[in-house]
């Protein structure tokens, strides 16, 4: 495993400003690149190089995304994916391209005809249309529009979140919370419940410890978002939960630095989990628990189905989905005795 010292010697910098953008810091003074620089290395240091058939005919893949740099710093999960990508198409002797949207309308960062294109996270139906007028052959990562036609490879989330779930009762916890961002809860602008939650839900309720006031969203997933969730949670929750399960690492690291800045001790008081297992999850004190997501094989997934299609493109569309494990760390342990404790007061 990638050391801090590792990373800060690969990227050019500090052990101490390593340590501090891993776990987010909002008050170090770098540069965006240099953040993502090193988000980049603490990924690359864990990628373990596999033995790959390269293939005959060269293909051309474009590759989109709706992520601003500031949006992959606040959550790092879709860079890594990126990296994945890239990284797979050089062994694979794949060309690979991204395509821009410049007023609604897409284009590629070079003129050659596209074989087919990786789409990761949600788009709107404007700009799937848009995709597709580029080539029919796009499989999502992440999201599932329009089943009867496109490809697609998604996280078993569910799985992820039971894996979660029977960790933590199996702990000894019953007072268990979840934190989610508003495009996953149930008021959410998309129409499909996310399956973490729906999970969560039918876990609670089956072993008869529901309560929907345990059930905290945040505007997105980022490390700010959990500081300011768990701030409210703390201000307006009297009945305190033992275990936090977060739908995201970002979150989850923010969560656990606001509890410790309160004086809460992880996992003496309130046990932290997260979902991804992000390279930065490792380095933190304590490091988080996780549910790990194979982002190799999800990329290696995605680019056997668009090769499958450049010959033989099925007329019924695939959806995959890669299972999920759980990574134990430091941030989970049996639940204590927890009392609503007074915020430190900062000068």
């Amino acid at each position: 495993m990638a050391t801090i010292k590792d990373i800060a010697l690969a990227a050019g910098v500090s052990q101490a400003t390593v340590s501090r953008v891993l776990n987010h810091d909002p008050n170090i003074s770098v540069s965006v690149e240099t953040k993502i620089k090193i988000f980049d290395i603490a990924e690359e240091l864990e990628y373990v190089k596999k033995k790959t058939n390269v293939q005959s005919i060269r293909l051309n893949i474009g590759y989109v995304d709706n992520f601003s740099k500031l949006a992959l710093l606040d959550d790092p999960y879709y860079l890594h994916l990126i990296n994945a990508l890239e990284k797979y198409c050089a062994l694979q002797n794949i060309n690979l391209f991204k395509l821009i949207n410049i007023d609604g309308t897409y284009f590629s960062s070079v003129d050659i005809k596209i074989d087919g294109i990786i789409a990761f996270g949600k788009f709107a139906k404007e700009d799937i249309e848009r995709l597709d007028s580029i080539t029919e052959n796009i499989v999502f990562i992440d999201s599932k529009p329009n089943e009867e036609k496109y490809d697609c490879v998604l996280t078993n989330t569910y799985l992820g979140a039971m894996q979660a779930m029977n960790y933590l009762y199996n702990l000894g916890h019953r007072k268990i919370a979840y934190m989610v961002d508003c495009y996953s809860a149930e008021n959410s602008m998309y129409p499909d419940l996310d399956e973490r939650q729906e999970a969560y839900q039918v876990f609670m309720k089956k072993h008869n410890i529901y309560n929907p006031n345990y059930i905290y969203s945040g505007e997105h997933f980022s490390y700010s978002e959990g500081c300011r969730v768990t701030q409210d949670m703390l201000k307006n929750t009297s009945d305190l939960p033992t275990a936090i399960f977060i739908a995201n690492d970002s979150m989850a690291i923010g969560v656990l630095a606001t509890l410790m800045n309160e004086g809460f001790k992880v996992p003496k008081d309130i046990s932290i989990i997260g979902f991804n297992d992000l390279a930065s999850t490792r380095h933190i004190k304590p490091a988080l628990t996780t549910i790990h997501i194979p982002i190799d094989s999800m990329i290696e997934s995605a680019l056997e189905i668009l090769e499958k299609n450049t010959t033989n493109k099925s007329e019924f569309p695939q959806k995959t989905y890669i299972s999920t494990k759980l990574i134990e760390r430091q941030s989970c342990g049996k639940p204590g005795t927890i009392k609503k404790k007074v915020p430190i007061q900062k000068n």
